[in-house]
């Protein structure tokens, strides 16, 4: 009994050591100027927004009189989790969605406020730097509250 209360310590020990390791590599810092755009797919566009590279996917066509749709996505997610809606939705429409700063491969500045009103308010310097002026805001989880400040 000893030898399998001693054996089950040593696991709980490295799966410790394995957590706590795994913590602090999240946790460490990249070195500066992470090159995005190196690991920014074909479809992958950046744009400088108030001083932050905010990248962004676009599918199908602006059209006269169609506004476009712009795609916000939730807490902890990217421009990928409209990889599937977004395409067909393209078919038709003019369709946006971008990473928001701190998020995928856009900007992560230590400095910045990343409250709701803070975020919206990147949304719509992103919307007026693409010269959108017809626009329909969509989002889900996070990306739905965002959409309503930006509204």
């Amino acid at each position: 009994m000893l030898i399998v209360r001693r054996i089950l310590l040593t696991i709980i020990l490295l799966l410790a050591l394995v957590y706590a390791g795994l913590v602090a590599y999240a946790y460490w810092p990249y070195p500066e100027g992470l090159p995005a755009k190196q690991l920014a797919g074909k479809d992958d566009q950046f744009i400088d927004v108030d001083g932050m590279q905010i990248r962004y996917r676009a599918w199908g066509e602006p059209a006269a009189g169609k506004p476009a749709i712009v795609l916000i996505h939730g807490f902890a997610n990217s421009v990928t989790t409209f990889r599937r809606v977004a395409p067909l939705m393209g078919q038709d429409y003019y369709v946006i969605a971008l990473d928001m700063p701190g998020f995928g491969l856009s900007a992560k500045p230590d400095d910045r406020d990343y409250s709701n009103p803070s975020q919206a308010a990147a949304v719509v310097d992103f919307i007026r730097e693409l010269g959108l002026d017809n626009v329909v805001i969509g989002g889900h989880s996070m990306g739905g509250a965002l959409a309503l400040h930006v509204a």
